[in-house]
């Protein structure tokens, strides 16, 4: 701190962190934006002495170091007033709506997340520190917690709590620091113990200066502590009950007419029988729970609902012919995904090199991509889907039929409905690997691709395709109430769509240079080669 007050430069961006963050009258707006003001002049040699800086352990509360890294980590900046305290789930969901926040929240992610492939920080140290830097004075640097979090959402929200406030990464960068400094560096190896399921509260992470760290309770799924120690089951929700709908009657009116001849005395009278039917709406069951809204299900189709109170468990329900409702409940393994590095729980975000974000679902990472090796793309439009192939076990127990490439039908339907004016965007079955979908988003036979340069065939798809399925994978990450009910769309938890630019000039010129100097070698060798001209234009 004396370092950067002695310098004009950064006392000059440190006035304002000092006099707006002062607990005294701390204005956390200004204290967040005089935080941001100073961590974003990258030519601030400053920056990261002061964001990493620490101190000797000691017992004096008014040694000079301490109050210094107090008003260089300033809590006014992280405190908050609201009432209950936000979730990191909440401040994540929220980073993610602004486009300067999330691209923050990405860097960070890919820099400082634990990559459960390599087993190791999915960036180096400095690419961690260069990210921490991009995050503090933001809200993401907001005291968080999951207490009180829905169960559904958990598991996820503790992830977002690990990766912000209780990163081992972010601990090795700091050390990696410091001890550069001296030439001298040798990672350290974190030790992860294996905790059984039934355990119900996670051991405490050794606190750190510069970070703060929040403790999250676990409550148990199975039982309810009061404060006399006794313990009371859950009550659990009774099983839906099948609803009939009123049946509809068709009405018949009978309307008389009178008509008279004028070369006859007789009277005849002419009767008229008008038959009017009302609209019967579709055949359909509807599941009743207490306290929850009705779903309807349409006769001859399935539904998934999950349960509200236990995200792992959903019903499977089926209107069978003659609207009789049957439904069986099957319940996902809560399994964690363990690493030699850490472990993440079941719906906890995590991030692997190449494959993008991850989610740890029933002990296996599910990502938005599969291995780099696994597939090889031409130029095009490519929407990458992430699937379980645990729920599509579960789901296809008890003769249900869930098929994994019938995915292309689902959403080419799904389409065409998004698309008011219709549209020329035909997807395409690519490639399929363990727990991942590549599907292709081509223009319609009708175009005639032959008229078109690679590059405009590229714009149309673009065109054409692009925003309906940012559409779809806007909702199968936000898990979107349509998706999740429907049985196949349910099973997919990760999707990202991606342009695959044509390849440059530079590269298809240098590869026709290679196929010319196999032909000179053919000659050389006495081969008789195909008539190829090598001549470049």
């Amino acid at each position: 701190m004396a370092s950067c007050q002695a310098h004009h430069k950064c006392r000059a961006l440190m006035s304002p962190v000092l006099h707006y963050c002062d607990h005294q009258r701390c204005n956390r707006n200004a204290c967040m934006s005089a935080l941001q003001a100073f961590y974003s002049k990258q030519d601030l040699i400053w920056n990261m002495e002061v964001a990493f800086c620490l101190c000797k352990k000691t017992e004096n509360k008014q040694d000079a170091c301490l109050i210094a890294q107090e008003k260089l980590h300033p809590v006014c900046a992280q405190r908050t007033d609201d009432i209950p305290q936000p979730t990191c789930l909440h401040l994540a969901e929220n980073c993610r709506e602004n486009k300067e926040c999330r691209l923050k929240l990405e860097h960070y992610e890919q820099s400082c997340a634990v990559d459960s492939v390599t087993k190791k920080c999915a960036g180096s140290p400095a690419n961690c520190r260069n990210a921490i830097l991009g995050i503090l004075g933001t809200d993401l640097r907001t005291t968080c917690a999951c207490k009180g979090t829905d169960m559904s959402q958990l598991y996820e929200c503790l992830g977002w709590q690990r990766l912000l406030w209780v990163n081992p990464c972010v601990v090795e960068a700091q050390k990696n620091f410091h001890v550069s400094k001296t030439g001298y560096y040798r990672p350290t190896t974190t030790t992860t113990t294996e905790i059984p399921r039934h355990t119900t509260e996670a051991p405490r992470p050794t606190p750190i200066q510069f970070i703060t760290v929040v403790a999250a309770t676990d409550a148990s799924l199975q039982l309810k502590l009061n404060n006399s120690n006794q313990v009371h089951p859950i009550e659990f929700i009774p099983p839906p009950q099948p609803f009939v709908p009123l049946s509809t009657a068709t009405t018949t009116i009978a309307t008389t007419t009178t008509t008279t001849a004028t070369t006859s005395a007789t009277r005849r009278t002419r009767v008229t029988t008008t038959t009017t039917t009302t609209m019967v709406p579709p055949r359909s069951c509807v599941v009743q729970r207490p306290q929850f809204p009705d779903q309807y299900i349409r006769e001859g189709s399935f539904k998934r609902i999950y349960h509200e109170d236990e995200f792992e468990c959903s019903d499977i329900c089926e209107c069978e012919v003659g609207e009789k409702l049957t439904c069986r409940t099957i319940c996902i393994d809560r399994m964690p995904c363990k690493t030699e590095f850490a472990y993440y729980n079941h719906a906890a975000p995590a991030y692997q090199a190449y494959r993008g974000r991850c989610l740890c679902y029933s002990g296996r990472f599910i990502c938005m991509k599969p291995m780099p090796n696994d597939y090889n793309l031409p130029q095009g439009i490519y929407l990458f889907l992430g699937y379980s192939e645990v729920d599509e076990r579960e789901l296809n127990r008890n003769h249900t039929v869930v098929i994994v490439q019938d995915i292309v039908r689902v959403l080419q339907n799904i389409l065409e409905d998004e698309a008011v004016n219709g549209t020329l965007c035909n997807l395409e079955f690519y490639n399929a690997t363990k727990e991942n979908v590549i599907v292709a988003g081509k223009l319609a036979d009708a175009m005639e691709y032959t008229r078109l340069s690679p590059a405009e065939i590229l714009l149309r798809e673009k065109n054409e395709c692009m925003e309906l399925l940012e559409v779809i994978v806007e909702k199968i990450n936000a898990r979107n109430p349509d998706f999740t009910s429907h049985l196949l769309l349910s099973i997919f938890k990760m999707a990202e769509v991606e342009i695959v630019q044509p390849e440059p000039a530079s590269a298809a010129t240098a590869h026709f240079s290679d196929v010319c100097l196999l032909i000179s070698m053919a000659l050389l060798t006495g081969l008789s080669p195909l008539n190829i001209d090598c001549s470049i234009s």
